[in-house]
């Protein structure tokens, strides 16, 4: 086994081992998202479910209160009502300065008149007692001791400054969770009868009418309802863990199989690769849009990318999107990239690929398409180095046009000048100046010192040329 298989095999095993657990982490994630879900929408169930016990409280509250106020309108309306003194029902004192207080019926039957504020006050004492709700009609400044208000009551009285204020909250009374509710009663002009003596105005705010309701009822009635909505969410939340299980279970089946059949691939590819990564010449392959699907070491050398960095990649876009010329070339123009649409091979004998540094690399190549059948799947580029071979042209190139020993142009190089520079006189009729140039006494330099000597003057005579004559000339 190569070690380019084994590092395949290391990279597959690794890459299955990443999915599974990228799997394993969105898993959790569902969950905790679903769980959250869940929980969020039950708290804004509790939470709605609290205000509706409030709103329902509240409501009966109002209720209670539109009916005293009825009551206390009618009975105003009246100008009170006559019932039979008894037990709990004495003449009134506040009202002893009305001449008609107390009558007698022609039968005997003793009478006093009950003033609407009386008359509320015994209705809500016999309902308080019936129905555990609270009642009480009360003022900063009472008339009655049984009016005189407890602290949340006074509290409230003082921040009292118009007819339609309300104030409603839930609190501690006697000794369980209760809504308690408080209206203001202004002084109508109906009201003066009774309460002109204590002076009071029309307009004037009196007193107050409080209402406390046990929520207790209420609260027995809303844990039942979210008991079973509590029961519903569970249900609902297990199901979902059910079928985020279920997907889980055929997404890790899934890769599963998936690992299997690249696994069962790259045992079939296995001598393929290694009859590839046996050849001293690059090798790459590309699918039928240009992705890459395989680099052989050679290419891996050459290119300076590992196989797996450039899979699935672009081949045009990482290594051949360069002209010779340092433009760029569109990938609807590259002739490697052609055979794809020709179904022919193309070859070429200089161009260049990237390299991974971005550093140019000149290269001879022949792309090859491959099928399916009649349909062109894809496509093969063997290709090689030519960087020594175009160095070694370019040496002969330019030993064939300069002097090997001072590098100034030579024989033939001058006469391609000369020839350049007559016909570019005669096409734009200008002049023409030849510089010669003779050593003196060159001959006795070489004979008396040495060709060596000789040698390094022609260099250096060069040099001062080289230094003093213009590049055009």
């Amino acid at each position: 086994m190569t070690p380019a298989t084994t590092e395949s095999k290391a990279d597959l095993q690794s890459g299955f081992t990443s999915a599974l657990e990228s799997l394993r982490k969105y898993t959790l994630i569902a969950i905790v998202a679903w769980t959250l879900m869940i929980a969020g929408i039950f708290t804004w169930t509790i939470y709605d479910q609290r205000n509706r016990e409030f709103a329902t409280a509240l409501g009966v509250a109002r209720a209670y209160f539109q009916k005293d106020q009825s009551v206390r309108q009618w009975g105003a309306t009246q100008g009170g009502v006559y019932v039979k003194i008894s037990e709990h029902t004495q003449p009134n004192p506040h009202l002893k300065n009305l001449p008609h207080r107390d009558v007698t019926t022609d039968a005997g039957q003793k009478l006093t008149l009950m003033n609407p504020a009386y008359m509320i006050r015994q209705i809500n004492e016999r309902f308080s007692r019936m129905h555990n709700d609270y009642i009480h009609i009360t003022s900063l400044d009472p008339l009655h001791d049984e009016n005189e208000p407890d602290d949340w009551e006074r509290s409230i009285l003082k921040s009292f400054t118009k007819e339609s204020d309300e104030v409603a909250q839930i609190v501690g009374f006697r000794g369980q969770p209760t809504l308690r509710m408080m209206r203001p009663m202004v002084t109508k002009q109906r009201c003066l009868k009774c309460h002109e003596q204590h002076g009071y105005k029309v307009g004037d705010i009196r007193g107050g009418v409080s209402i406390a309701i046990p929520m207790a009822p209420y609260r027995r009635d809303s844990s039942e309802q979210l008991l079973l909505i509590g029961t519903t969410h569970g249900g609902i939340w297990v199901c979902g863990l059910l079928g985020i299980g279920f997907y889980t279970r055929r997404a890790h089946r899934h890769l599963e199989d998936r690992q299997q059949s690249i696994q069962s691939l790259a045992k079939a590819n296995s001598y393929n690769r290694s009859v590839i990564g046996a050849l001293g010449e690059g090798l790459l392959g590309f699918d039928a849009m240009g992705r890459l699907t395989f680099l052989n070491p050679a290419a891996e050398h050459l290119l300076g990318w590992k196989e797996n960095e450039l899979l699935g990649k672009s081949v045009h876009g990482f290594i051949h999107y360069l002209k010779d010329s340092g433009e760029p070339c569109r990938e609807d123009e590259c002739p490697m990239l052609g055979v794809l649409h020709s179904g022919e091979s193309h070859s070429s004998r200089d161009d260049q690929f990237m390299n991974r540094d971005r550093i140019a690399l000149p290269i001879s190549y022949i792309a090859t398409p491959l099928f399916e059948q009649t349909r062109v799947v894809g496509g093969v580029v063997a290709f090689q180095d030519i960087s020594e071979q175009k160095q070694s042209l370019q040496r002969i190139e330019y030993l064939a046009h300069h002097d090997s020993l001072t590098d100034l142009p030579n024989r033939v190089a001058f006469l391609e000048a000369v020839d350049n520079a007559l016909a570019n006189a005669r096409r734009y009729g200008h002049g023409l100046a030849l510089l010669f140039l003779d050593l003196d006494n060159f001959g006795v330099i070489n004979d008396s010192a040495g060709h060596t000597t000789g040698d390094e003057l022609l260099r250096q005579v060069a040099k001062r040329l080289r230094h003093e004559i213009r590049q055009p000339d």
